[in-house]
């Protein structure tokens, strides 16, 4: 008889654990769970839009100056990438506008190393570019790409 009251013992107490944290039905909520509002946008820098403005154009042309690139960037873009870029760009026509889309990471960079990501808008398509920007000014990378999940 011990040996029972202790079995049905311990089946009430399971059970009213059990009850005290077992899901509720769902209740109605007296309002819609508010939609969290995006992360705004950092500030544009207007003297990086314009160099980044200068830039497209620069490679769209194929008319680069070098003195503004790191030496590591020179070197990546020898005369062959500046033709196929060049030619690529110019298929998308002319520059119309430049859209800010925020800064990135960008890894293997020197500290304090800025990078830059803008949709450009050209007469006949847009494309990505990101560009990075070192403390001394100098252009340490410059990427150009159809979607964002390319950089």
């Amino acid at each position: 008889m011990r040996f029972l009251f202790a079995l049905l013992l311990a089946v009430a107490v399971s059970t009213a654990a059990y009850s005290a944290v077992a899901p509720q039905p769902a209740q109605a909520r007296s309002h819609a769970t508010p939609t969290p509002s995006p992360t705004p946008l950092p500030p544009e820098e207007p003297d990086a839009t314009k160099v980044a403005r200068q830039q497209f154009v620069a490679w769209q042309l194929g008319t680069l100056d070098r003195s503004r690139y790191t030496d590591d960037l020179n070197a990546l873009a020898d005369a062959d990438a500046v033709t196929k870029t060049s030619a690529a760009l110019t298929q998308l026509g002319s520059l119309q506008s430049m859209e800010w889309l925020g800064y990135r990471q960008a890894a293997g960079v020197v500290a304090g190393t800025k990078t830059y990501v803008y949709r450009v808008h050209c007469s006949i398509g847009s494309v990505l570019m990101q560009f990075s920007i070192q403390p001394d000014g100098k252009i340490a990378g410059i990427i150009f790409r159809d979607n964002l999940t390319d950089f």
